[in-house]
């Protein structure tokens, strides 16, 4: 059958946690599908850092998982996985972030009272009242 003779899908939901165990960045996707009767023969788990212009190779694994034990984890990665069978490798996953939130706060105006006293903060300046 043509459709059993292809690559795999990549994997999906790929996403970053904390292993509490020994505090190193762990990856979990779901594994690929459509890989016809190759299966999988496993994934390829890459690495960026944001001073890096690229993603470097960091294993190869067999199962829906890997522990970055080069990780660490007051620091920021993004991550992709790619499935292999024997006729070639998937696309990339998505790419997971570490930290998994990245928060933007910002402020247009601000209005601190107290006794008699106001602060006005807004986006360019103050005014003390």
């Amino acid at each position: 059958n043509a459709n059993d003779d292809r690559v795999p899908s990549p994997p999906k939901n790929l996403a970053t946690t904390v292993s509490y165990y020994d505090d190193k960045v762990r990856l979990t996707w779901e594994g690929s599908d459509d890989c016809g009767s190759s299966g999988i023969l496993y994934y390829t788990v890459y690495r960026a850092e944001p001073q890096l212009a690229y993603h470097f190779f960091l294993a190869n694994v067999a199962s829906n998982s890997y522990i970055d034990v080069t990780s660490d984890t007051s620091s920021l990665y993004t991550y992709y996985v790619v499935a292999v069978n024997s006729f070639g490798s998937s696309t990339q996953s998505n790419t997971a972030y570490f930290p998994t939130e990245q928060v933007d706060i910002s402020i247009n105006y601000l209005v601190l009272s107290q006794n008699n006293y106001t602060l006005e903060l807004s986006q360019g300046g103050f005014i003390l009242l």
